[in-house]
C-alpha cells in the first residue's frame, strides 16, 4: 500500500477547504481589468486577443458568471460545468494582466489547482471504477489533487535550481543580496516608499554579515522544496510540512518583499487545516476541564 493516499478527511474539513479555496478565487475575480491592448502577450494571448473580456460590459458577466460557478462548487451542483469555467476565467484574467508588460506566475498555483480538480471531477463522470475510485469519494481524491498540485510547484522549483546551476546555487546563495537590492528598488520605483530602500541597510547586519549562515538558510528552503512531497503523507505531516512553508515563505517576504500570497493562502487552507486543527486544540481544552 502507498503511504501518499489521501487524508480522511470529516465533511466539515471538506466544507472549509472548498470555501478557502472559493474565497481565494474570489479575491483574484474581484479585482479590475481595464486594458485597452496586449503588447507583450504572453500564453494563449500570442493567438488571440483577450482585449474583448476587458471591456466593462463584458468584464462584468465574465465576473458575475465566474461568482455563480463559485457557488455551484461549493455547494457541489454542477461541478463538472462549474470548475471549466472558473479556470477558463482564470485563465484569460491572469494572461491578459501578464501581457501587459510584466509577466508574473504568482497565481499559477490556483490554475494548477483548478486543473487538477477538474480532471479528477470528470474522471470520477466518465469512468467511475477507475482506478482513482479506490483512493476515496471523488470530494476526498479532489482535496488530495490539489495538494500535490501544491507540492509539484515546491518540487519542481527546487529541481529547477538543480539543474540550472547544481549546487553553485547554494555556493553562490551569498549573492542573493543583489536580489535584495534589485527587489527592494524596484519596489521604492513602484510607489516611492523609502521603507524599502531602508531595507537596503539590513545587508550589512544580522546574517547577511555571515556568507556561510546565508548558504545554510538558503540550504534548508532548497530541502523543504525538495522533501514537499513527503509532506502529503498523513495530517501531521503536512501540518508540519505546511508549517515551514510558511516559516519559509514569511523568511523570503521579510527581506525581499516577495510573498507569494496566493500559494501561502493554499498552503494555510489544504496543509494546515486550521479548522481541524482548531476542533483538536477545543476538544483537547475541553477534555482537561472536564479532568
Amino acid at each position: 500500500m502507498s503511504i501518499w493516499q489521501p487524508v480522511d478527511y470529516a465533511t466539515f474539513e471538506i466544507f472549509f477547504m472548498k470555501l478557502g479555496f472559493a474565497y481565494v478565487l474570489y479575491g483574484v475575480f474581484s479585482s479590475n481589468i481595464a486594458f485597452a491592448s496586449q503588447p507583450h502577450p504572453v500564453g494563449i494571448a500570442r493567438a488571440v486577443n483577450l482585449t474583448y473580456f476587458s471591456q466593462p460590459q463584458v468584464n462584468t458577466l465574465m465576473v458575475a458568471t465566474g461568482y455563480l460557478c463559485l457557488l455551484l462548487y461549493l455547494t457541489n451542483i454542477g461541478t463538472l460545468a462549474a470548475l471549466p469555467v472558473l479556470f477558463a476565467v482564470l485563465c484569460v484574467l491572469e494572461v491578459l494582466r501578464s501581457s501587459q508588460g510584466a509577466a508574473t506566475h504568482s497565481k499559477h498555483v490556483l490554475g494548477l489547482a483548478l486543473l487538477a480538480q477538474l480532471i479528477l471531477y470528470w474522471a470520477f463522470f466518465l469512468f467511475p471504477d477507475g482506478w482513482w475510485s479506490d483512493m476515496g469519494n471523488p470530494d476526498q481524491v479532489a482535496l488530495f489533487v490539489t495538494q500535490q498540485a501544491v507540492v509539484a510547484l515546491y518540487f519542481t522549483s527546487a529541481i529547477t535550481k538543480l539543474r540550472r546551476s547544481g549546487f553553485s546555487w547554494i555556493k553562490n546563495a551569498p549573492f542573493i543580496k543583489l536580489d535584495i537590492i534589485k527587489s527592494s528598488e524596484q519596489k521604492y520605483c513602484d510607489a516611492l516608499d523609502k521603507s524599502w530602500l531602508e531595507k537596503q541597510k539590513a545587508l550589512d547586519k544580522g546574517i547577511f554579515r555571515h556568507r556561510n549562515i546565508i548558504r545554510l538558510v538558503l540550504a534548508s528552503g532548497l530541502m523543504i522544496e525538495l522533501l514537499s512531497p513527503l509532506f502529503l503523507i498523513n495530517r501531521i505531516t503536512l501540518l508540519l510540512g505546511g508549517g515551514l512553508l510558511l516559516l519559509f515563505h514569511n523568511m523570503v517576504g521579510s527581506q525581499m518583499g516577495i510573498h507569494f500570497k496566493k500559494l501561502q493562502w493554499m498552503v494555510l487552507i489544504f496543509f494546515i487545516n486550521p479548522p481541524y486543527w482548531g476542533m483538536v486544540l477545543l476538544e483537547t481544552i475541553s477534555g482537561n476541564f472536564r479532568g
